[in-house]
């Protein structure tokens, strides 16, 4: 089951990463070779490592807590650079409605799906457990 998970995240970090990487190409554009492939080099590894990195310590840890706190950090990191990054100036520029509407559409959106996955995750655990301990009278 881990393997479909992983894939399934996959899936959805990869219009997201593409997405990413159109951006920073756009911003790289003035930027000298030398610094500019750094920094792509960079970005490339960030997501590959920060996958070994989760297996590691999630293979290694039983706390939930370590889990938890390690998941905050790499959400506030993602928070504090789109708040006060990236936010601020995108919605300086023409259309200022229309992006504040799809970025609260894109919560929404968001939230819908992890409330609407959590429920099937937990159904499935349920399941998981039941058919594990021979408990399965559906």
């Amino acid at each position: 089951m881990m393997g479909a998970g992983l894939h399934t995240g996959l899936i959805a970090l990869i219009p997201h990463k593409a997405a990413v990487l159109f951006l920073l190409s756009s911003m790289l554009i003035d930027v000298k070779k030398g610094p500019r492939t750094a920094l792509i080099i960079t970005f490339s590894l960030a997501l590959p490592l920060g996958l070994i990195a989760a297996a590691l310590v999630s293979s290694h840890t039983t706390d939930t807590w370590t889990i938890i706190i390690l998941e905050a950090i790499g959400a506030g990191a993602v928070m504090q650079v789109a708040i006060f990054e990236m936010l601020p100036e995108a919605l300086t520029k023409p259309h200022r409605l229309m992006k504040i509407f799809t970025a609260f559409l894109g919560a929404l959106l968001i939230a819908f799906i992890q409330t609407t996955h959590g429920e099937h995750a937990e159904h499935g655990e349920e399941h998981h457990l039941e058919t594990v301990h021979g408990d399965d009278h559906h």
